[in-house]
């Protein structure tokens, strides 16, 4: 691989004697991993996919085969794993994260890390934030496919997100936009868009988003810094600068079983770098900063705004078609959105998704919403559930209807081996297919 002579010379003075030991790792293909989502699923589904893997150390994930492709695996479509490298994975396995926790991921697509924090959080909230649209609804798809619940969308700048959400996180992630050096193995495009000035700019901007995500830590909340880059502009220098002007900010360790991973950070070695030649994966700097004080448990949660008619309407489609009792209702635009308890209020925001979008209202019927049967399909009353290596998974994941055994009209799920990969609209034992066209297998 050519690496640029000034990217080499940097490392060369970053490892020293390491070096030759970073170097032949560019010689290898890039790793891979493959994350479980404990929200649908346990380590048992790699046996029904006729996988072995080696365990990664700090996470429920496993490294993946390069050559192993599981992206139409049904699996993957039901949100059953992320696929995600193995070092992205080490911000959010840094820091244990408290069950009810609110969090707030300000860089936050493609949704690795969102997603990651989702599974650590069942009864908490999740406000994952991407300022680009068109990532945006990259995210917004795998927070649908991984079935997560409790998750707020934004699209809003760091200043934005500051000025209406002050003081309301116990966790702040800012995976930062940087140059991206520890990605030169798995990304092509990544060298030919690296210069050395680049990392001067980069600095300059990360700088500028923490001084804006510090406002949205409590009293006692962490903020996680991390870049997939190597060298110290974008990295210590950036957290030394920062630490300069905010001393209500402590450096925190990071927990063990990441430490023994990495190495020190230059002149902070609380600090963590992930060096491919040091474990499986690319590459990673990560730092845990602690604001001073205890932590509270007040935040301003968001009322039902919807009408009356509706909240009728939704109450008889949930309780004819599901087992569904408790749940919260919220209207954006044209969409309605249901959540198992109260989230944060967040009127004043570009918002994407609100929990889980139920559906929409059209000509005084409820159109459910594909993440609605993902989300909630082990309440439906009818289930239709077939197996891994079936004709009618196949069938549905290509859009075409089903035959179903059911008597009932009115909505169901189709599951593989008991995992939900949508749903749709039975009508005299035909199951007209729900499935999004844009996620629909090619012929």
């Amino acid at each position: 691989m050519n690496l640029p002579k000034d990217f080499i010379e940097q490392m060369k003075r970053l490892l020293n004697d390491e070096y030759s030991d970073f170097e032949k790792q560019y010689d290898l293909p890039p790793t891979k991993g493959i994350r479980i989502n404990p929200l649908k699923c346990n380590a048992s589904i790699l046996q029904d996919m006729g996988l072995s893997l080696d365990k990664i150390p700090y996470e429920e994930a496993y490294y993946l085969p390069y050559e192993i492709k599981l992206g139409k695996h049904p699996y993957h479509l039901g949100g059953l794993f992320y696929l995600q490298e193995p070092s992205a994975m080490i911000p959010v396995a840094s820091i244990d994260i408290l069950d009810r926790a609110t969090v707030l991921d300000l860089c936050s697509a493609p949704g690795g890390k969102s997603t990651q924090i989702a599974s650590r959080i069942p009864n908490g909230i999740l406000v994952s934030n991407e300022v680009v649209p068109d990532r945006a609804r990259i995210l917004q798809d795998n927070i649908i496919r991984l079935g997560i619940k409790n998750c707020i969308i934004t699209s809003n700048q760091p200043k934005v997100i500051a000025q209406q959400l002050p003081s309301t996180f116990d966790y702040v992630f800012v995976d930062a936009p940087c140059s991206g050096e520890g990605m030169f193995r798995k990304e092509e495009i990544a060298i030919k868009e690296w210069y050395k000035e680049l990392t001067c700019t980069n600095s300059i901007r990360q700088m500028d988003i923490l001084s804006y995500a510090k406002d949205c830590v409590k009293d006692g909340g962490f903020l996680i810094y991390s870049t997939c880059t190597f060298n110290t502009l974008e990295n210590e220098n950036v957290i030394e600068n920062f630490l300069k002007h905010n001393n209500d900010f402590k450096l925190y360790p990071v927990k063990d079983n990441v430490r023994v991973c990495t190495a020190n950070g230059v002149n902070l070695p609380e600090a963590r770098r992930f060096y491919p030649h040091l474990a499986k994966g690319e590459g990673q700097f990560v730092v845990i900063l602690k604001r001073t004080g205890t932590l509270d448990s007040n935040y301003n949660l968001s009322k039902a705004n919807i009408s009356h008619n509706e909240q009728k309407l939704v109450d008889s489609f949930i309780s004819t078609n599901t087992t569904l009792t408790k749940y919260c209702l919220y209207k954006i635009k044209n969409n309605i959105y249901i959540s198992e308890h109260e989230l944060l209020n967040t009127k004043k925001l570009n918002v994407y998704t609100y929990g889980v979008c139920l559906g929409s209202v059209e000509k005084g019927r409820l159109i459910p919403h594909h993440q609605f049967f993902i989300a909630y399909g082990d309440y439906f009353k009818n289930i239709f559930n077939y197996t891994l290596d079936s004709l009618e998974i196949n069938k549905f994941l290509h859009g075409e209807e089903l035959s179903v055994d059911s008597n009932t009209n009115g909505y169901g799920v189709v599951q593989c081996n008991g995992y939900t990969l949508g749903g749709g609209k039975i009508v005299d034992g035909r199951l007209k297919n729900y499935y999004p066209k844009k996620l629909r297998l090619n012929v």
